[in-house]
């Protein structure tokens, strides 16, 4: 996994979630443990679309389930 990328998309996360980024591993359950629903994975997507621009599917949302499934997903 590409740690810098890792770490960035755990910030993005984090604000969106408004969380400590310390509370986000890579495995950790987003709409379980962070309580993201939908709505705050497409603000993930857009944000990380902004970030690196590139374009992700609405499809993968469904692939957004923990920082290690978006980090793999985009890179």
């Amino acid at each position: 996994m590409n740690s810098a990328m890792a770490d960035e998309i755990r910030q993005i996360i984090a604000e969106i979630a408004e969380v400590d980024p310390a509370e986000i591993g890579d495995d950790t359950p987003l709409r379980e443990a962070l309580n993201i629903d939908s709505m705050s994975v497409l603000e993930i997507m857009s944000a990380i679309e902004a970030k690196y621009e590139l374009k992700i599917p609405d499809e993968m949302s469904k692939e957004f389930t923990s920082l290690g499934s978006i980090v793999a997903a985009v890179s």
